[in-house]
């Protein structure tokens, strides 16, 4: 026993002794980490606010001028690209025909290279070169056209004093040409000599290349011009031009995918409840082989949180509030430091930034998380997990129920995302790097709970309250069905047709999520008496925003109810901006109006847009006059609609007869659609409600108006179907006949309904 004792106490202070030397091995790594980021940060400059030019030459596309070895041995120029991010090289198919080499035909596609995949044509073995010298070997990827001409617009290079006398990688770089060669990360490094020269904030810097020197950064010049060098991809701009198409589309019934099922299958199998009640989720892997790591996500990541970290440095305010941000996540537990012996041992590293939300009635300031990024090999978590099946209802169904309604709510899940776990055996997948004062140590901790920017996170969210309902509902049968059919991710939008019920599905709600640990804030009602028993700080006193959370740009037009006034308004925040086809497209895709309130609007805008495409007009270019001073007039009667408002209820008490009417009708330009509903109480009053309406441009393609007016004989259809909700109206006219009427342009036809 005494050998025993002794043994397991010389185990435990050797153990003691490792931690300790563990703990200072570990202070001397994150100094010599830190030390090399300063470093970097003052090369050939003693000002903190520059930017470090080493670190962004990881983030940019830098123009030169390449020569390739052709077929008869010699070498011919070809303007490039060469990009610090791209995993692979390319090549334009009128270059390879003009060097005459060899090209093995492939089927291969690309993500990344313009607005979509790309279709390979073949691969090539290059032999690059400068100055008649030659350099290395790479195997490219054939391409019909790698980007459009760069830069978009000239650019004027008169004040780029500090570069006189340099040999320019491409001395023609401030001209627009065409690109014939991508030159990708893996040879990037060996590209590059000792030197670099800083500009000012309006002044390109340069660096020094194999080739001559690079340019990256700020050119100067007039507003209108290209303020960098490096290309940007919309892809937020491109997803709110989709999203303003999508808004007039329906929703149908789509069968699982094998993708979709396996989805479902990994979270019935595998969920679990804690002690609490909440409930704990596995990540959905593509694989039953998870990725077991992602080379370089690690040092991706403590890059970016360099990146962010400088930023915040430069702004008080800013660092205060990711701080309490942060802070919040790690008192809550949602997220936990690392132990020593784990440090370094992450499967994926996952780079964070912030979205300023300042209309937001409590958060203003989100932390993002962005599963996205790419490791050293061209691989992201979130290429790893299956997205699920679209779970939540849809938004204008959810509407459109709440105006049915004589007493009615809006509620919003705390923390909705943050209040499920994720499996312990996953959490080395959601790794990040912070800490609350730059002189400390950089910390590595791991997030613990569902995580905003994880592909998987919306199905996973979803589907708990789904389950919820399923292991706890049947106690709670009003909120069982609110939760159903009236919530929109975390936000519940419903009511009832009396205050007594609207009271007991409040409590009912509220108790029902408490079991999952989901809490509710942000009440509003149009009955103050429902929410007397609430707390004030939970209950909210100002208009509801009714918007989608994906996108958190700010709207020029949102869609906004008024639980005093009881009616649906709009916000108009416009933001004044040079005509261009850029600013046209980013403004007018941020108008929400999803039962279509706006559709006289909206079509107009709809029709400008379609014929900016028509023209062809470069993003960054003025349109034609008349589309100027549109625009522009368009801007000027933008504030006549705050004092358009619509009544959210449209049912009247003792209803006698009620008779829906829908129109349809088109154009050469477009067609649309519109239903309103007609009701008679009791005592012979008649009210006429706008219910909802959609508007489509008409195709580019020359199409017959009869043609056209049977596209909107459809879109009627559909948008009445899409209106059963009025079921509900129906059911509460006793013994009362509903009729439904259609008109499609001179032709009306009616259907009687018992």
């Amino acid at each position: 026993m005494y050998e025993v004792a002794e043994l397991a106490k010389t185990d435990e202070t050797q153990l003691e002794a490792f931690l300790s030397h563990f703990a200072v091995i570990k202070k001397l790594c994150d100094n010599f980490e830190e030390a090399h980021f300063d470093i970097l940060s003052v090369i050939e400059s003693d000002q903190e606010e520059q930017e470090d030019i080493i670190r962004e030459q990881f983030d940019n596309i830098y123009f030169t001028i390449v020569q390739l070895r052709d077929s008869s041995g010699n070498f011919q120029s070809f303007r490039a690209l060469i990009d610090s991010g791209s995993q692979a090289h390319f090549i334009t198919e009128r270059a390879a025909s003009r060097l005459g080499v060899g090209c093995t035909p492939t089927s291969r596609r690309v993500r990344g290279l313009g607005q979509s995949s790309s279709a390979v044509t073949g691969t090539i073995r290059l032999e690059v070169g400068a100055h008649g010298k030659s350099l290395l070997h790479v195997d490219a990827l054939t391409l019909p056209t790698i980007c459009g001409k760069m830069p978009t617009t000239r650019i004027d290079k008169s004040s780029w004093h500090h570069l006189q006398g340099l040999q320019l990688a491409d001395p023609e770089c401030h001209k627009p040409g065409p690109i014939d060669l991508l030159l990708g990360a893996e040879v990037f490094a060996s590209l590059l000599l000792p030197g670099n020269i800083r500009g000012d904030s309006k002044q390109p810097s340069a660096l020094n290349s194999v080739f001559g020197w690079l340019l990256l950064g700020g050119v100067g010049g007039k507003e209108e011009e290209i303020q960098s060098f490096f290309v940007k991809n919309d892809d937020q701009l491109n997803a709110d031009i989709k999203r303003l198409w999508e808004l007039e589309a329906f929703d149908t019934p789509k069968r699982l995918s094998l993708e979709d099922e396996r989805c479902e299958e990994i979270f019935a199998s595998q969920y679990s409840r804690e002690s609490t009640g909440g409930y704990i989720v596995s990540l959905p892997f593509k694989t039953k082989e998870k990725v077991e790591t992602f080379p370089g996500s690690r040092e991706i990541a403590l890059r970016c949180f360099h990146t962010i970290e400088r930023k915040l440095v430069k702004n008080s305010d800013l660092y205060q509030q990711y701080s309490d941000f942060m802070r919040d996540y790690l008192d809550a537990g949602h997220m936990s430091l690392v132990p020593i012996y784990d440090l370094r041992k992450g499967k994926y590293y996952i780079p964070h930034h912030c979205v300023l939300r300042p209309d937001s009635a409590t958060t203003k300031l989100r932390v993002v998380y962005n599963a996205s990024s790419k490791d050293a090999k061209g691989i992201s978590l979130n290429d790893t997990l299956l997205i699920g099946p679209k779970l939540q209802s849809n938004i204008v169904e959810i509407l459109l129920n709440f105006r049915t309604h004589f007493v009615v709510f809006t509620a919003d899940m705390r923390q909705m995302y943050r209040m499920i776990s994720i499996h312990n055996d996953d959490r080395d997948y959601q790794r990040i790097f912070w800490r609350f004062n730059p002189d400390e140590p950089v910390q590595e901790y791991q997030l613990n709970t569902v995580t905003y920017g994880v592909s998987s996170a919306p199905f996973l969210a979803c589907r708990t309250i789904k389950q919820l309902i399923a292991d706890e509902g049947s106690a709670f049968p009003l909120a069982s069905k609110v939760l159903s059919s009236d919530l929109y991710i975390d936000d519940i939008v419903t009511g009832c047709d009396t205050l007594e019920t609207a009271l007991q599905a409040k409590s009912e709600v509220i108790d029902l999520l408490r079991r999952g640990k989901f809490e509710l804030r942000k009440w509003a009602s149009n009955s103050p008496k429902l929410l007397a028993d609430l707390p004030p700080e939970h209950c909210l006193t100002a208009p509801v925003t009714l918007d989608i959370k994906e996108n958190p740009t700010l709207k020029v037009l949102g869609l906004k109810w008024d639980p005093l006034r009881d009616c649906f308004f709009f916000a108009v925040t416009p933001q004044v901006q040079k005509c261009t086809k850029r600013n046209i497209l980013s403004e007018l895709a941020r108008i929400y109006d999803p039962l279509g309130f706006l559709s006289p609007l909206t079509i107009i805008a709809k029709i400008l847009v379609q014929r900016l495409w028509i023209l062809g007009v470069g993003w960054d270019e003025e349109p034609p006059e008349d589309i100027v001073n549109f625009w522009y007039r368009y801007f000027d009667e933008l504030p006549l609609l705050r004092s358009l408002q619509i009544p959210r209820c449209v049912t009247v008490k003792r209803i006698q007869s009620c008779e829906i009417h829908g129109f349809s009708d088109s154009s050469e330009t477009g067609y649309g659609a519109v239903i309103y509903l007609r009701t008679i109480d009791a005592d012979e009053n008649i009210q006429v409600f706008f219910v909802c309406s959609k508007g489509r441009v008409a195709p580019t393609k020359s199409t017959s108006l009869p043609r056209l007016e049977l596209c909107a004989a459809v879109l009627l259809a559909d948008l009445l179907k899409l209106s059963v909700w009025y079921a509900t109206l129906i059911r509460s006219v006793q013994s009362q006949a509903v009729s439904g009427l259609l008109h499609g342009g001179d032709e009306i036809d009616v259907i009687e309904n018992d």
